[in-house]
Order: structure tokens, then C-alpha cells, then sequence
């Protein structure tokens, strides 16, 4: 089992370390080791997401789960991957004038000759990435994303999901990121979409701050269902 723990201060908000920490689709513009990176994804407490990392002629895709805690700690388990136990986390505490960060890994790799090859190279792919975060890569990545709701409110249910999301989401992209749907038994058919009150398109792209809104359509125009209970109440 390896054992990886690297410890920081930055001049830099426990907000903005947690914000670029969570950015994970943005690690490949600056990390050189990470060719790939999606969310599968997202609520407020919740991230699945895939990695891609390239280092030394070896190349390997893992996925994690990830549990947040905004402005607190990031605790990261294995879905899959070339391991045979993965876990670890991110925690941000506040200090004068900045932050302290904190990453503590433990993994164990899927074979012998493998896993000894890939512990070394592990180690320069934690130091790489703390130096990067150190070096305030947060200033670069905060003019690519948006903060954004998704909320769906039906009789006797309603949810709210807050995403941090890539500028040039689509409404479509968002629904699909923050998963409301799964809280519904609904054909999406029976659903109509808007922001702010004014229906649109599921290919209308967000600007920072939006709500997205979920409404299910009625299933008979109130007009007509009055028409027929006058109907019924004069037979």
C-alpha cells in the first residue's frame, strides 16, 4: 500500500482552493500528466467523475466518487480503475492571509511489477498537481465556469440542485448533470423546461447565475376543465 500525504499554504481563499480543487473537467489545461477529465456527475454533496492520466508510457482511465463538503474537505473512493484500493480526500481549513490545503492518498495497484512502476511515477503525478494548485491556476480556470441552479418543484415534491458548471452548458447539459430527474417518475414528454420563469429550448446555453426550471406540463388546459365540470354540475 502506498501512502501519499502533501500539506500548503496558498495565499488564496478556502473558497477559491475548494472551487478549483472540485474543477476537475479543467485539470488537463494544466495539468501535463491528465490527457482527459468529465464529470459524470454532479449534485451539491456528490461528484462522480473520470480521469485519464499519461505518465511514463503508461496510461490509465479511473473513476471516483467523490463526497463534498463545500469549503471543507473533498473525500475521494474508487469506482473503478487499475487498483485494487483507492481512497483519500482533499480538507481546506482558513489561515492568516490565505489557506491551508491538505491531500492525503492511499492506493494500492493491480500487480506486482505494475504497481511498483506506478507508485514512483504517483508520486510526481501528487507533487505536479499541488504545485499547480499552489501556483494559482484557480485565477485561470474562474472565467471558464458558471454557478448555476437546477430546481424542479411538483406537487408534494421539490428539489433544488446548485452545479458549478463549464461556460457553454446547455439547459440539456445541466439537467443531465444534476440528476433531478432520478427524484421523478415522469416521461419527459410530460416536461417543459425555462429559466427565470420564460420557457426555452433544452439547447439554450446559461449564463452565470441562472436557475434552471423544470415544469410538468398540465395534462388538460385549465379552460376546458372548467368547461366540463360546468358541464357535469348542469347535467
Amino acid at each position: 500500500m502506498t501512502s501519499l500525504q502533501r500539506s500548503l499554504f496558498v495565499p488564496f481563499s478556502v473558497n477559491e482552493m475548494y472551487c478549483m480543487v472540485n474543477d476537475v473537467e479543467q485539470y488537463p489545461k494544466f495539468l501535463p500528466w491528465c490527457s482527459a477529465a468529465k464529470v459524470l456527475a454532479s449534485d451539491i454533496t456528490h461528484m462522480k467523475a473520470m480521469l485519464s492520466i499519461s505518465k511514463g508510457g503508461f496510461k490509465h482511465d479511473f473513476s471516483t466518487i467523490n463526497t463534498l463538503k463545500e469549503n471543507e474537505y473533498i473525500t475521494i473512493d474508487l469506482l473503478n480503475g487499475p487498483f485494487t484500493e483507492f481512497s483519500g480526500g482533499w480538507r481546506f481549513t482558513a489561515a492568516d492571509s490565505g489557506s491551508v490545503v491538505e491531500l492525503e492518498l492511499e492506493f494500492e495497484f493491480d500487480g506486482l511489477i505494475l504497481g511498483a512502476a506506478l507508485s514512483l511515477a504517483s508520486e510526481v503525478v501528487v507533487d505536479t498537481l499541488v504545485d499547480a494548485f499552489k501556483k494559482g491556476h484557480i485565477k485561470f480556470m474562474k472565467v471558464d465556469r458558471l454557478s448555476i441552479e437546477v430546481v424542479a418543484a411538483f406537487p408534494r415534491q421539490s428539489y433544488t440542485v446548485k452545479l458549478d458548471v463549464p461556460v457553454g452548458t446547455s439547459v440539456r447539459n445541466a439537467i443531465e448533470r444534476s440528476c433531478i430527474l432520478d427524484n421523478f417518475k415522469l416521461p419527459t414528454h410530460m416536461l417543459s423546461y425555462g429559466i427565470f420563469g420564460e420557457q426555452c429550448a433544452l439547447d439554450a446555453l446559461l449564463s452565470d447565475g441562472d436557475r434552471v426550471e423544470i415544469y410538468r406540463q398540465l395534462e388538460v388546459d385549465p379552460k376546458v376543465r372548467r368547461r366540463q365540470r360546468a358541464s357535469q354540475k348542469s347535467d
